[in-house]
């Protein structure tokens, strides 16, 4: 007898089966309220809970939360903080977005004018998938836009749990959407060297536009550690807090997630795409 065909070979087949059977059988719970929709076939593993939209695909695996069910999720143990040695905060990297279903989309444009209804979700980013670790494996480009899904730097920021009760539930306001923005820079610093670097490589105009400046030149922030070391940030105005801090606006339809292109660029540079 082969060992294909043998009493063991054919009892590891069909352990196999039955686990592949059972995760195709086994779908995360839909959450009792503010539930929007799950995409196909979405298991049941503590990744999804209690998320009001959630998908499941080679490309794409993420999990669209109210600030409830994300207040929840965090308290229930299932993200690792990340520390900010800087710092020294503890932080959870998160995207955020912003919808309604009034809104629509054809392939040219989206229609986002109703604010009434809109509601705020957001995308856990875990740090095992989403920061790269020193001494670690090379990334995998595919494999880490799959774990990272409908990514940008304007939506996405670091806060700690301490402040997810702060988050907006529905369309944020411009005060909100400025403290996200302070609170993210606040935790991570920069040295008086990278500071130089920034400048150095500044237009001045671009200054000027986005950042505060009193009879002595620009205002520079110090924030100190608790070890005793000193950093810095340029202090931004409010236009610059809110023309590189959003809400991303997003429409779930019964079979996709339509989301618009976002414009991003260098405020130190002028340089946008």
């Amino acid at each position: 007898m082969s060992k294909r065909n043998s009493t063991e070979a054919k009892a590891e087949r069909r352990q196999k089966y039955l686990a592949k059977q059972n995760r195709f059988s086994n779908p995360v719970a839909k959450p009792e309220q503010d539930y929007i929709h799950h995409y196909g076939f979405v298991p049941n593993d503590p990744y999804f809970e209690n998320a009001a939209v959630a998908i499941n695909q080679p490309d794409a695996k993420a999990a669209f939360r109210t600030k409830q069910q994300l207040q929840e999720y965090i308290d229930a143990g299932n993200v690792d903080e990340l520390l900010c040695t800087r710092s020294g905060k503890g932080v959870v990297y998160i995207s955020m977005f912003k919808s309604n279903p009034k809104w629509s989309a054809t392939r040219k444009e989206m229609n986002m004018e109703e604010k009434e209804g809109t509601r705020c979700f957001y995308l856990v980013r875990h740090t095992k998938d989403y920061c790269a670790v020193l001494g670690g494996d090379k990334i995998d480009k595919k494999k880490w836009e799959s774990k990272n899904p409908f990514y940008y730097s304007l939506n996405t920021y670091m806060v700690q749990t301490e402040h997810i009760k702060d988050l907006p539930d529905c369309e944020p306001t411009n005060e909100q959407i400025i403290q996200i923005g302070k609170r993210d820079e606040e935790v991570q610093p920069l040295t008086e060297a990278e500071l130089d670097e920034y400048l150095a490589s500044a237009k001045e105009c671009n200054l000027r536009k986005w950042y505060e400046h009193n009879e002595d030149g620009l205002i520079i922030d110090e924030f100190p550690s608790p070890k005793g070391e000193v950093y810095f940030q340029p202090r931004k105005t409010d236009e610059c807090w809110l023309n590189c801090t959003h809400f991303l606006p997003t429409i779930f339809t019964p079979t996709s997630i339509a989301m618009p292109r976002i414009e991003t660029g260098n405020i130190y540079t002028g340089d946008w795409d």
